[in-house]
């Protein structure tokens, strides 16, 4: 039964006089708290009574804490014990039952140590058997002299290895680390009164230099008509910031396109990341005046989901807004040829007259310093903006690509990607070969950390046209891309 229960009038006012004189005697040679902190420690302990007669456990047990910091006494522990045990916290309510007792064992006091002991003696009694425990071991071969093994972000001492060690019953992560060796991490779920649960930290493997995988528009999968930018890697849960500038270059065609592009993504936890996307265009054709334009401003989120040791399966859902430059019936002809020539180099986000719902789905196989993957993605544009004879056009654009870590800072990477045109619009009725483009490409990329929370990628890549009729014309491009995570 709790010790804030109701109890008879007479009972509770000789108690509460007894544990305010134990309380004063316990505090022994500690250093003693301000005034001010004794008036706050049992204004809060008063405070915190009440909301546990109230029923407002959780609250309570956060005031019984704050009093504590500021005044530690034997008696708020024990309150504060009775308190956790009441939230299902066992262990915590058992390690701080035992505090109460060696503080009050300290007490110069006879009867004072005598009284706290015929009541903390058979709490601690009566949680033992309610407690559950989990018993960490090392598989043999494990680097025990360097290894780190943290319970919850905690230090877990290896001294406690092989001991059942009391654990609240829920979720707990158990993280094992050690230079030159990769970190291994577990959640351990432990169930009330689970008496013992063993848990095994393999050998871990040594550190093998992963592919830095250039993470171009902060690895969100661009919709697309053209070759799809270097495959991106998920980002630490933070801000993820890439900047990128695409050069387009076509023999056949005398003129100049820069695209760049700016992504931000945040991830809100480890596999969710909403995102914002925003590019432009500039084009300096020789025979026509140079414009530029600003692309549809896209937004959506991915989310990546580990599967197993090495995979990852990545999804993305997204929209394109139509409210890019050029839209609707009568556009400026030389911004309307700039957002043409975006197309090539930016994707359908260029597309200003259409609005675009872009799912995808990326699958990452990373291992011995190799990365490898396959995505796709499929543009629904529905015509929002003027009269023309494509309402909606369908689009899907696939890759594959490959990255190899030369040195930990050091990849190399190479793609091969195709966009395909679902539906017939006017122009592909008009030209069957404009259905679907083909390229290939590659490049280099670093992976720079400067600290432990911000990291740079700047990539550099270079593809080209494999199929008709864009390889008739030489059409190539060069990105240059850099994100930046923190």
């Amino acid at each position: 039964m709790s010790i804030w229960s109701a109890r008879a009038h007479g009972r509770r006012a000789t108690r509460f006089a007894i544990v305010v004189v134990l309380i004063a005697v316990c505090r022994g040679s500690a250093a003693q708290p301000s005034l001010e902190d004794r008036y706050r420690a049992d204004k809060l302990l008063q405070d915190a009574r009440w909301l546990a007669h109230q029923g407002n456990v959780a609250e309570a047990c956060r005031k019984f804490e704050e009093s504590q910091r500021r005044d530690p006494r034997a008696g708020t522990l024990l309150e504060l014990a009775t308190c956790h045990q009441r939230e299902g916290k066992t262990a915590k309510a058992w390690r701080e039952l035992t505090q109460a007792r060696e503080l009050a064992r300290g007490a110069t006091s006879a009867y004072t140590r005598t009284y706290f002991e015929s009541r903390i003696a058979p709490a601690i009694a009566a949680l033992e058997p309610e407690l559950s425990r989990i018993t960490v071991t090392l598989a043999p071969g494990d680097p025990e002299t360097s290894l780190e093994l943290t319970l919850d972000g905690d230090v877990f001492g290896k001294e406690s290895l092989g001991t059942p060690i009391p654990v609240d019953p829920g979720d707990h992560s158990l993280t094992a680390s050690a230079p030159g060796r990769e970190t291994w991490e577990t959640t351990i779920v432990v169930a009330p009164r689970q008496h013992d649960q063993s848990v095994l930290v393999p050998v871990l493997p040594r550190t093998v230099a992963r592919a830095s995988v250039p993470v171009t528009a902060a690895d969100v999968p661009t919709p697309t008509r053209r070759p799809p930018t270097q495959p991106g890697a998920p980002s630490p849960t933070g801000l993820s910031v890439g900047v990128t500038t695409v050069a387009v270059f076509q023999q056949n065609e005398s003129q100049s396109t820069l695209v760049g592009v700016v992504n931000a993504s945040y991830n809100v936890t480890a596999a969710l990341a909403p995102f914002v996307r925003l590019a432009g265009v500039f084009n300096k054709p020789a025979a026509q005046p140079e414009a530029w334009g600003f692309a549809n401003p896209a937004l959506g989120a991915t989310l990546g989901i580990p599967l197993g040791r090495f995979f990852k399966l990545g999804a993305l859902l997204g929209v394109a807004i139509p409210v890019g430059s050029a839209g609707g019936d009568h556009p400026d002809p030389a911004v309307a040829a700039a957002m043409r020539s975006g197309l090539a180099g930016g994707g359908a986000v260029f597309a200003s007259s259409y609005f675009d719902v872009f799912p995808g789905l990326r699958l990452t196989l990373s291992a011995a310093g190799f990365t490898l993957q396959a995505k796709s993605t499929l543009n629904q544009l529905f015509r929002v903006r003027g009269a023309a004879p494509d309402e909606t056009v369908t689009l899907l654009n696939s890759g594959a690509s490959a990255a190899y870590a030369i040195v930990p800072v050091l990849s190399v990477f190479a793609q091969f990607a195709e966009a395909r045109f679902l539906s017939t619009p006017s122009f592909v009725a008009a030209a069957p070969a404009a259905r679907e483009d083909e390229y290939l490409g590659g490049g280099v990329a670093l992976n720079l950390k400067p600290g432990r929370t911000v990291g740079f990628q700047p990539s550099v890549l270079y593809a080209r046209a494999i199929d008709l009729p864009k390889r008739d014309r030489n059409f190539q491009l060069i990105e240059i891309a850099l994100a930046v995570t923190m």
